[in-house]
């Protein structure tokens, strides 16, 4: 009997020294490692660790601080329990920089981050406190590059352009930062798939016009986001299929002029979406034809300045509606010839900086209108020369940010 309990009793001991020992699983009976409770070595096999759902995961009661999984769905990946929230392994504070060896890194986009200067699935918000904010991903557009984006007062749209696989899109979302929500837009009697359409805001609707998905487009809609509604824009006397055009909105009409379907264009068109009808713009004293040109309105008048027609323009040309003229600007004094800058109006001054003549530039001028004269910009801080960039008009300043110096994957994440 005594034989018995002292065997009983040694596996017990054995049992309890097992419990509490570090483990070590492997194929060469090695220890583990002082340092390690668990330690596994393999040399054609990994380890396993459960594969949930975001919902089975949300669904853990009472999840312990540092516990992983492998989510399988949405934004796939290893996720941790920070003691508050599940974090996906491999994220970054917010306000970090993040890049990546990999054109379009999907992995990236679908975490919510945005690509800089190309495709981009979600956005991020800036506010005055000096902080990014990531937005959600929930209703997103797909990831996508020359699309088209306007602000109507409470949300931003997003609609077409170009997906990283070439397919051209005819969908798009509105996105309310208040609420940190996309709401997806209907399809319905929606535009064709297109890129490099242009898009104005007319204070109720969003107009869409022309661009290219195989051939020039010379038709465009009107999207309502209060009723979630597309309606069609007349093609009659509409002007002729183009891309690189531009349009801009009066307050009553919109005005598109320029582009290329073949060839670089001079003529344009009013539209008013009131009584749904175009009419023609003269093309007496016009600007020679071009593409890849920058339009503004002042208030009464269009200026369009610069552009390429197989040369780098530095000329440009006012056009008054009210009067269906044309009058030519000063070519004294201003910044050589360029395409791919970038236009602000101040409110008595049209800004013109950077832009592409064999190299980026970082140089511009400003033309006052009402004296016909230009001003050189100083170029002491200025930023580096830079094509294809962003510029905004703050009411007291321009900034000027992103865009590209020699070639396409040559871009900046810098501005001034």
């Amino acid at each position: 009997m005594l034989s018995k309990y002292t065997t009983l009793l040694f596996i017990l001991c054995l049992f309890l020294h097992k419990a509490h020992a570090q483990v070590g699983i492997n194929t060469d009976n090695s220890p583990a490692h002082s340092s390690a409770m668990l330690d596994i070595k393999s040399t054609d096999k990994g380890v396993l660790v459960p594969r949930l759902t975001q919902a089975q995961r949300n669904a853990i009661a009472l999840p312990a601080t540092g516990l992983m999984i492998f989510q399988t769905d949405n934004s796939a990946g290893f996720y941790y329990y920070n003691g508050t929230a599940w974090e996906r392994v491999g994220s970054t504070p917010t306000g970090s920089i993040i890049t990546s060896e990999i054109e379009n890194d999907a992995n990236l986009t679908n975490a919510g981050y945005t690509l800089i200067g190309r495709t981009s699935q979600s956005f991020q918000n800036y506010n005055t406190s000096d902080v990014w904010t990531i937005t959600s991903i929930s209703n997103a557009p797909s990831a996508r590059h020359l699309h088209i984006g306007i602000w109507t007062g409470t949300e931003m749209i997003i609609w077409g352009g170009q997906a990283s696989s070439g397919l051209l899109l005819n969908n798009g979302s509105r996105y309310n930062p208040v609420t940190d929500s996309w709401t997806v837009i209907t399809t319905t009697n929606s535009p064709s798939e297109r890129e490099y359409s242009s898009t104005v805001w007319t204070g109720s609707e969003m107009i869409i016009w022309g661009g290219r998905n195989g051939t020039y487009l010379n038709d465009g809609k009107k999207y309502n986001p209060s009723t979630d509604s597309w309606t069609a824009i007349t093609t009659t006397n509409a002007p002729t299929g183009r891309q690189y055009h531009t349009t801009i909105w009066t307050g009553t009409e919109i005005i598109t002029w320029g582009g290329y379907n073949g060839t670089y264009l001079n003529d344009g068109k009013k539209y008013n979406p009131s009584t749904d009808s175009w009419t023609a713009i003269t093309t007496t004293n016009a600007p020679t034809g071009r593409q890849y040109h920058t339009t503004i309105w002042t208030g009464t008048e269009m200026i369009i300045w610069g552009g390429y027609n197989g040369t780098y323009l530095n000329d440009g040309k006012k056009y008054n509606p009210s009067t269906d003229s044309w009058t030519a600007i000063t070519t004294t004094n201003a910044p050589t010839g360029r395409y791919s800058h970038t236009t602000v109006w101040t409110g008595t001054e049209m800004i013109i900086w950077g832009g592409f003549n064999l190299t980026g530039l970082n140089d511009g001028g400003r033309y006052n209108p009402n004296t016909d004269s230009w001003t050189s910009t100083t170029t002491t801080n200025a930023p580096t020369a830079r094509y294809a960039h962003t510029t905004v008009w703050t009411g007291t300043e321009m900034i000027i940010w992103g865009g590209q110096i020699t070639s396409y994957y040559n871009t900046f994440s810098t501005g001034g």
